[in-house]
């Protein structure tokens, strides 16, 4: 017991005897450099070891030009915008810098504060500096650049004047987000150095940006006049039907579908206008099955064939709309 009893007297004496070193250290060292700033304590890498607050708001002051000689960059492609920090906002706080300065090694309790009079001394501690940023003043900068970076989502089109197809290629639309560049903007400032900030751009894009092939498939639709007729037609059947080409430009529709992939433009003749012509050809399409006629013939003794048999028929409209709109796009009329 008594050897435990020794053990726990030295250590407790250790123990007093660290803290009370401790206490020396911090107490002194603060003493030592009362109201005055701890060596190794910079802000924004100007020196403040040893000096007074006012002494190293005035260094400050006289040093550290950077709101207003500093230089920030935004850049889009090819086009650059510069400006001074103060034109974006920032004010630098000289006396609220030196007050975090002079508190470093000074607050966090004894061992926080011996941590810092440490630090600074042994490594050097640069604290931030005190900035006020504005940023319904850099809010409007960045308006104005976006009024330059902007540009609205454009759907591509297809349209005919004339007999001409025109078509217009869509466009992807640029958005610059304000709040997202305010944050890269803020860091930027607070770093207290030139550089470029990323202005943050949002796209959109068109549901089509291109329509050249469509174009092409309607320009080959009213190359020349659409001809109907029936298949396998014999002699004494009707038709052909000819539509010139104005007529054929009457007909002629662009539709935009979804489909899996997205959304893609159709081109080809009207269904309702195509259902309409075919209609009226209809009456001259259709007839009903016939069997054959004879009579006998009594010079000859033989039956002879007055009319022939005949096999109906009936103009499906839906698939020859289909069928005409497929033949089109292959080049055919």
């Amino acid at each position: 017991m008594a050897v435990v009893r020794l053990i726990i007297a030295g250590l407790l004496a250790g123990l007093a005897l660290f803290l009370g070193s401790v206490i020396i250290w911090t107490v002194g060292y603060q003493l030592a450099y009362a109201g005055r700033i701890f060596p190794g304590v910079s802000v924004a890498g100007v020196d403040l070891s040893g000096l007074t607050r006012d002494e190293a708001v005035v260094k400050l002051t006289q040093t550290l030009s950077y709101p207003i000689t500093g230089k920030i960059l935004f850049r889009d492609g090819e086009q650059v915008w510069v400006a001074s920090p103060v034109e974006l906002g920032m004010v630098f706080d000289p006396t609220a810098s030196v007050l975090s300065a002079y508190r470093l090694g000074r607050e966090g309790g004894l061992f926080g504060a011996l941590a810092g009079q440490i630090r600074a001394r042994g490594l050097g501690e640069d604290v931030p500096p005190v900035i006020i940023f504005d940023q319904r003043v850099a809010y409007v900068f960045l308006q104005n650049i976006g009024t330059k970076v902007n540009r609205p989502v454009v759907e591509a089109s297809l349209h005919v004047e004339g007999t001409n197809v025109v078509a217009q290629p869509g466009q992807i639309g640029k958005l610059l987000n304000l709040d997202a560049t305010l944050i890269f903007l803020g860091a930027q400032l607070q770093s207290f150095r030139d550089g470029e900030v990323p202005i943050v751009i949002q796209e959109a894009a068109p549901r089509l940006l291109d329509v050249s092939s469509q174009a092409d498939a309607a320009r080959r639709i009213l190359s020349q006049s659409l001809s109907i007729y029936i298949p396998n037609s014999r002699e004494g059947d009707p038709g052909p039907w000819s539509y010139d080409i104005p007529v054929v430009v009457n007909m002629l529709a662009v539709r935009l579908v979804e489909s899996a992939g997205g959304y893609e433009m159709q081109v080809g003749l009207d269904p309702t206008a195509l259902r309409l012509a075919l209609n009226d050809l209809k009456v001259f399409v259709d007839r009903q099955p016939a069997n054959a006629r004879f009579i006998f013939n009594d010079k000859t003794a033989q039956l002879e064939a007055l009319e022939p048999s005949r096999v109906g028929r009936t103009l499906d409209v839906e698939a020859s709309i289909t069928g005409i709109n497929e033949a089109l796009l292959r080049g055919e009329h």
